[in-house]
């Protein structure tokens, strides 16, 4: 159809809520023949064109094509951690796999080839891999119930209307329903961390700005504590630049202890937040030195109006103020 780049159908449709199978397998080796039931998978059933539909990266070998039929042998695309669970240190290419196959009315086990290693799909959920990963060709395990999986070029959604006319073509009255974005599926999945991290943000939006009004009236404080000490310095000839650097660089050493101090705490405490994290770890440096910048940084810039205040003492004025 114009305007669809790629197409596949799927069983399972990654972070949409449908219901993952977990089935048993078992594997060939130099070693022996595992024992049924001792392993399980996440089974996915899938169409040739849905790989590239879904952009899954290929590790090793192919993915499943549209040979893969009832008249060839079982072909069978693995993940990562499964390959490396069942033959680890050799490629898993070739290997023959037992998995559970749908045939005739009843499900089966049969001994089928890896074909193909492909990188973990998050199926369930987008912060932990939820098992290890099997993909079967819809031809050689038909299902009846699948999902299309559409990657459009420009508008997905003004491609329904002409998605349904071509099902109602092979079936009619067949209607299409819960047709959503990939986004929104992401959008979902997420919703619960989303909330969490917006509130955790908030709180730390609000902790940053009392830090800063916090080290703001404690510079203050101390600037006006010391005017004679200043109008001292400057009337023995200390520049307003020389007092301006005196103020900040006291105030850095309570910021820097301050901001060490936050350090210790947050390599103590963040792995309470790991559940809430995608892609990165709770003690990332990248992201514990963005955020110590951040903030000494805001404070840094609190105790500048204060700094400048100082600088500008008129000497005799804080003499005779004394």
């Amino acid at each position: 159809m114009p305007g669809v780049d790629r197409v596949g159908a799927t069983l399972n449709p990654p972070l949409s809520g449908a219901p993952i199978h977990t089935r048993p397998y078992a594997w060939r080796s130099d070693e022996g023949e595992t024992a049924w039931g001792a392993t399980v998978a996440r089974y996915c059933i899938v169409t040739p064109g849905w790989f590239t539909a879904a952009e899954v990266r290929l590790l090793a070998g192919r993915f499943l094509s549209s040979h893969d039929d009832r008249d060839r042998p079982l072909a069978v695309v693995v993940d990562a951690p499964l390959a490396r669970r069942a033959w680890p240190g050799r490629s898993a290419l070739g290997q023959a796999i037992r998995v559970e196959t749908f045939r005739d009315g009843k499900f089966r086990p049969t001994w089928g080839e890896v074909v193909g290693v492909i990188e973990p799909v998050r199926l369930g959920r987008l912060d932990v891999l939820e098992g290890e990963q099997v993909y079967l060709a819809h031809a050689q395990t038909p299902m009846r119930t699948m999902f299309l999986t559409v990657r459009a070029s420009g508008d997905p959604r003004a491609l329904v209307p002409a998605v349904q006319a071509r099902v109602d073509a092979l079936e009619k009255d067949l209607p299409l329903f819960e047709v959503r974005l990939a986004v929104e599926h992401v959008a979902r999945a997420t919703a619960v961390t989303r909330f969490a991290l917006l509130a955790l943000a908030t709180f730390a939006g609000v902790a940053a700005f009392l830090a800063a009004a916090g080290v703001y009236a404690v510079v203050a404080l101390s600037v006006s504590r010391r005017r004679q000490e200043i109008g001292v310095r400057m009337t023995l000839g200390a520049s307003p630049g020389s007092i301006v650097s005196l103020v900040v660089r006291e105030a850095g050493r309570l910021i820097g202890t301050g901001v060490g101090a936050g350090l210790l705490g947050a390599l103590a405490l963040t792995h309470l937040l790991s559940t809430l994290l995608f892609g990165v770890t709770a003690s990332d440096p990248a992201t514990l030195a963005a955020v110590s910048g951040l903030l000494g940084g805001s404070a840094l810039l609190a105790c500048l109006r204060p700094a400048w205040q100082a600088a500008r003492v008129e000497p005799t004025e804080a003499l005779r103020g004394e």
